[in-house]
């Protein structure tokens, strides 16, 4: 499964380790002891990096060429320089900073401007979900595409408010009673148990072991150390509060923050026992044994399902695992009633 994991966050993985060198090599190098020509170069070097190679990387992660994302990325990774590398250094490349500090503010003014249209709903739908009429993580997903008109920004920020709210502002609402959870026969518990306290010893060595002389380094990686922790709870708040159900004719999945979509179940084509496996997209969390799902749900049409960090993907076949799986598809079939069976 991790060999899995590796093969599809590959292109992610060579940009974050060209990073991670680049970092280290300002920490490490006794730059006062190279020449003119040589500084120069290691500064070159790094720009090529962050500023083409490791976007082309990016890009090959997201599979997003327009001109906004090149931009936006590139731009990024001027920035990024723009931190690890000292300011003497970077004097005679101050025309590339610019451009990219003016191409960032532009883009994020104009995302500021989408989000502050987006955020006068926010009141209502926290209003919503206190009442308990709806569940937070799909009231805000639906949202964020009803409103926010698809925009990539507003889809980062309902992600990350999700991660905040079941972090911190969900222990007192109940769970949903009705439903079938997907996680009680799987080993996600000592698994999340297991993640968590590897977290925390990771982390708190890294920073010790590193704080002198890569300080830059041992923050970034602190703060990423607090934040996977803030996010594992989140997730398993997510996950336990938001099971399997069927409402108002939609069936809900949920795999906690990872990913969720809700299904019209007029747009359900059959339901299938097994189906090739290449096809199937699998709903299963963390920690699951089983390597067939219990059933497979085939669409009318593509789908997104919504996934962490406000990405999407676009799906025909679900692949879906549940604890009482002959439960859930008495359940679909009761609620297709007179309408027609599959």
């Amino acid at each position: 499964m991790v060999w899995q994991l590796a093969q599809k966050q590959r292109w992610l993985i060579a940009a974050g380790i060209i990073m991670l060198g680049n970092v280290a090599a300002y920490q490490i190098i006794a730059l006062e002891q190279l020449t003119h020509a040589q500084q120069r170069g290691v500064v070159i070097g790094s720009i090529l990096d962050c500023v083409v190679l490791v976007p082309v990387f990016i890009l090959l992660h997201i599979k997003k060429w327009n001109v906004k994302t090149v931009l936006t990325v590139m731009a990024a990774g001027m920035l990024f320089i723009r931190f690890i590398i000292p300011s003497a250094l970077m004097e005679p490349f101050g025309v590339l900073t610019w451009t990219a500090i003016g191409i960032e503010a532009a883009f994020v003014s104009i995302e500021i401007i989408l989000l502050l249209l987006f955020a006068r709903y926010l009141p209502g739908i926290f209003h919503q979900v206190k009442r308990g009429q709806t569940s937070m993580l799909f009231t805000l997903q639906k949202e964020a595409k009803a409103k926010g008109k698809g925009n990539p920004i507003v889809r980062v920020l309902i992600s990350e408010i999700l991660v905040f709210y079941y972090a911190f502002l969900s222990w007192r609402k109940p769970a949903k009673e009705a439903g079938w959870t997907v996680y009680q026969k799987t080993f996600y518990v000592p698994m999340f148990i297991m993640l968590i306290h590897a977290i925390i010893i990771e982390g708190i060595g890294f920073h010790f072991l590193f704080a002198e002389k890569l300080p830059f380094l041992a923050w970034i990686h602190t703060i990423l150390s607090i934040y996977g922790l803030v996010f594992l709870v989140a997730d398993f708040q997510a996950l336990r509060k938001n099971p399997l159900f069927i409402q108002h004719n939609h069936l809900y999945l949920s795999n906690g923050l990872m990913r969720n979509i809700c299904i019209d179940l007029e747009d359900i084509k059959q339901i299938h026992n097994h189906l090739e496996e290449k096809k199937v997209y699998h709903f299963k969390v963390l920690g699951t044994t089983e390597e067939k799902p219990s059933f497979v749900l085939e669409l009318k049409r593509p789908q997104s399902i919504h996934l962490v960090g406000g990405l999407t993907k676009q799906v025909t076949y679900i692949g879906v695992y549940a604890d009482e799986p002959a439960l859930v598809k008495k359940a679909l079939f009761d609620h297709k009633g007179g309408a027609g069976r599959w």
